[in-house]
């Protein structure tokens, strides 16, 4: 009687655009969350930031839903604590270091049960759902904003910012 479905976020940016020497100084994962499930309260329930890697950059297919990683990329939000509006997520070393200075960038999320391999209590539902770039305009689309900081040059650097939205 138990039914249940598991539900995973993809999200890739293109990183190309900033220069591959530059040291990656922070950076953060921005949603605009349209809708908050969080029924089963009892476990592991919250959303997290984990690497993909989907078979291609510019389409996802059925495959690649076991293309998502299972190292936090991320601190974790617990779903008691997300609403109807952008959440953000810092990225920790690990995902700093998932960052690609001359590609795309590939994050996805994962919801705390899925993540663990736990069940979830029967009919419970614990899931966001956020704007992806295939809705029309770019005003809510996800986005990776990347605080970044040139190697230190006589007379120079300082920190840059990059903000991009998937695409």
């Amino acid at each position: 009687s138990n039914r249940y479905q598991i539900v995973r976020g993809f999200f890739l940016f293109d990183t190309s655009g900033m220069p591959d020497t530059d040291t990656i100084d922070s950076a953060t994962l921005s949603v605009k969350v349209t809708e908050v499930d969080n029924q089963d309260t009892t476990g592991p329930d919250y959303i997290n930031i984990y690497t993909t890697t989907p078979a291609s950059n510019t389409a996802l297919v059925t495959g690649d839903f076991d293309q998502i990683g299972t190292t936090a990329q991320a601190t974790a939000i617990d779903l008691g604590d997300i609403s109807v509006a952008t959440t953000t997520w810092t990225l920790n070393a690990t995902g700093l270091g998932n960052i690609d200075k001359t590609g795309i960038t590939k994050f996805g999320m994962r919801e705390g049960h899925d993540v663990e391999d736990t069940p979830i209590a029967d009919n419970a539902r614990n899931r966001i759902g956020v704007n992806t770039a295939d809705l029309a305009g770019t005003a809510n689309d996800p986005t990776l904003t990347i605080e970044h900081s040139a190697a230190a040059v006589a007379g120079g650097g300082g920190h840059q910012l990059l903000t991009l939205g998937v695409g």
